[in-house]
């Protein structure tokens, strides 16, 4: 077994223990604990935004935000054309994407994640 993989077991079986079971809910027990994950010290992610390589410019944010014919957008903190790595970022980018969105002629539309540029953009969609 790989560490991944280990990791992945071990964290599950954690959450397992966390969770609230009906009937503590029932009984209006509380809960015992909770987990909150440190992504800053995971090694395979490098923390919880974006990474900025050695040699990235500016100018490869723009490309990563740029939609596939006028069907597929994407948005998130590492799309945004300022500022990465910030929740303001993502939330902005969502609202970005919308706005593009709303220049097409789609009928329907999917929004996968519900991070905060999801939820930023399916707000802006939902608007009216």
């Amino acid at each position: 077994m790989d560490r991944r993989n280990f990791l992945t077991l071990t964290l599950s079986g954690l959450a397992a223990g966390f969770t609230p079971l009906a009937s503590n809910a029932q009984s209006k027990r509380g809960a015992k604990g909770f987990i909150r994950t440190n992504w800053s010290r995971d090694p395979f992610s490098f923390g919880s935004y974006s990474f900025v390589a050695k040699g990235a410019k500016k100018k490869h944010h723009a490309i990563l935000a740029e939609p596939i014919d006028d069907r597929l957008f994407f948005a998130g903190e590492a799309t945004h054309p300022e500022y990465n790595s910030t929740v303001h970022a993502a939330y902005e980018s969502g609202l970005i994407a919308a706005e593009a969105i709303y220049e097409t002629d789609a009928e329907s539309i999917a929004i996968v994640g519900a991070g905060a540029a999801g939820i930023a953009a399916a707000l802006a969609l939902t608007d009216e």
